[in-house]
């Protein structure tokens, strides 16, 4: 009985764990480093994007793509920074429909997003696009305190603007979690083999 008890225990530490670990925690980037934020709908499964944040000098690269499986469209993303940048210049790939903007559409303090009111320039699933932000100095680190996608025509009509998160359980989480089964583990075995003598 105690056995199941501790398995039970064990595995409901692991879930929590793993469904706690990095959802819209700030997440620093230092010179030269990415790091990919996955944002997923509350409502729909196949409804979800993907961008990934590149500092490298006095550039700030997103590269962004519509991951959904459904038919949501990306329209939007938005990202608040520690220390606050001071953008300069706002370069999207060739042929792109999407503008920059430090006001306005609820997605953060600094929002890639499709230009005006029209629905001509947002993402379909599998389309992707690129932004470079030049800002006014070089940051040796800088910090994402919160992104957001836009996802819209949501398979209930509606739109979605959820919170980014990596998805990574930290290195020293899963090491942690790990010996702790071990630990179980062995406990259980040396159990099982007291009890045959």
């Amino acid at each position: 009985m105690i056995r199941k008890l501790l398995l039970a225990g064990a595995a409901a530490m692991m879930l929590m764990s793993l469904n706690a670990v990095a959802y819209a925690d700030p997440v620093t980037l230092v010179q030269g480093q990415s790091i990919t934020f996955t944002y997923q709908s509350t409502q729909f499964a196949g409804s979800s994007a993907q961008a990934t944040f590149t500092l490298q000098g006095n550039q700030l690269i997103i590269n962004y793509t519509n991951t959904s499986t459904n038919g949501t469209f990306l329209s939007g993303i938005g990202f608040d920074t520690t220390p606050d940048l001071q953008v300069t210049n706002a370069a999207f790939s060739q042929g792109s429909k999407w503008e920059f903007s430090t006001n306005g559409g609820g997605l953060g303090g600094f929002e890639a997003r499709v230009s005006g009111n029209g629905n001509s320039g947002r993402l379909s699933p599998g389309q992707s696009g690129t932004v470079v932000l030049t800002v006014s100095s070089v940051p040796a680190s800088l910090t994402i305190d919160l992104t957001k996608a836009h996802l819209t025509s949501l398979p209930n009509g509606d739109s979605e603007k959820p919170v980014g998160n990596t998805a990574v359980p930290e290195p020293a989480t899963v090491l942690l979690l790990g010996s702790g089964l071990a630990g179980v583990a062995a406990k259980m075995r040396r159990r099982r083999k007291l009890s045959k003598e």
